[in-house]
């Protein structure tokens, strides 16, 4: 499979498996389904606008841990399992497969 092949094949997958968690995490903290979902859809609206815009994800994520913010202790969480690593690993994967 080539790279394009992989990245435009995995790529709504990890997505969507991402969604996944994040709206059962939403559900978990009390939320509805409907809520969490709807959330959900709006936050990814708005990341996929500042990216269009030029904002490049890793700003994005910085944006996220500025004082006031409550997401560094769930970024320090990923970082500590290496999730960003995994997931190029699953892309990287998929290209061999």
């Amino acid at each position: 499979m080539n790279a394009v092949t992989s990245l435009s094949r995995s790529g709504p997958s990890i997505i969507s498996y991402f969604a996944e968690a994040i709206i059962e995490a939403g559900i978990k903290t009390g939320l509805s389904q409907g809520l969490a979902k709807e959330l959900y859809i709006q936050t990814l609206a708005r990341i996929l606008i500042l990216i269009q815009t030029g904002l490049i994800p890793q700003r994005l994520s910085e944006m996220g841990t500025l004082p006031g913010v409550i997401n560094q202790a769930g970024l320090n969480f990923l970082n500590s399992m290496d999730f960003k690593s995994h997931i190029v690993d699953t892309i990287l994967a998929s290209k061999k497969g």
